[in-house]
């Protein structure tokens, strides 16, 4: 059974693959790390991807203002 939104799975789903990647890099580096430390890490890594996630969410916002902008100048000439 599918727990998740289609549209939430389009939008944020390949950021999920880009947060494991960036751990398992993380820690095929070590043979051994206090757990302290994987968390750390993990909470670094999920800051971020939600840092480029607001981005990309903004960009999109300002693109749609930008074409709506746009429209409303070609009909008022």
């Amino acid at each position: 059974m599918d727990y998740l939104d289609q549209n939430f799975k389009k939008q944020h789903g390949k950021y999920f693959g880009w947060t494991a990647q960036r751990m398992i890099g993380y820690l095929s580096h070590y043979k051994k790390l206090p757990m302290e430390e994987i968390v750390d890490e993990m909470l670094a890594i999920l800051s971020d991807r939600n840092r480029i996630m607001q981005k990309h969410e903004l960009e999109e916002s300002n693109a749609r203002w930008n074409e709506y902008l746009n429209r409303m100048m070609h009909f008022y000439k």
